[in-house]
């Protein structure tokens, strides 16, 4: 049981509100510090490569939802909300996003 609880991935919107809470505390986040921050978080069956790419890939849909926006350069990212709304509107935004994608792909289906 333990094994499964350690290596079950989460669902986007978890990380997306660990990430928001972190930004509401410290006010911005370099890589590194989100990194550090989720890095612990992700499943313990991805490889160190995985976990760079889905922190990445995380960090991208957050910009493009409009949730988290770069201060910094791309050498040297700084990290922000993008507003100071609600919490749960940044999470209930990606979680849309999440289902969209969904139920695209299921109605695309299988050819």
């Amino acid at each position: 049981m333990a094994d499964y609880i350690r290596t079950r991935p989460q669902a986007d919107s978890y990380y997306a509100a660990l990430l928001t809470d972190f930004h509401r505390a410290q006010g911005h986040a370099g890589r590194g510090d989100i990194e550090a921050l989720l890095r612990p978080a992700l499943s313990e069956a991805l490889t160190e490569q995985q976990k760079t790419t889905k922190i990445t890939n995380l960090l991208t849909k957050l910009r493009r939802s409009g949730v988290i926006a770069n201060r910094g350069t791309r050498m040297r990212p700084r990290w922000e909300l993008s507003y100071a709304g609600d919490e749960d509107a940044c999470v209930e935004l990606v979680r849309k996003k999440e289902a969209d994608g969904e139920a695209g792909a299921k109605a695309s289906g299988p050819a």
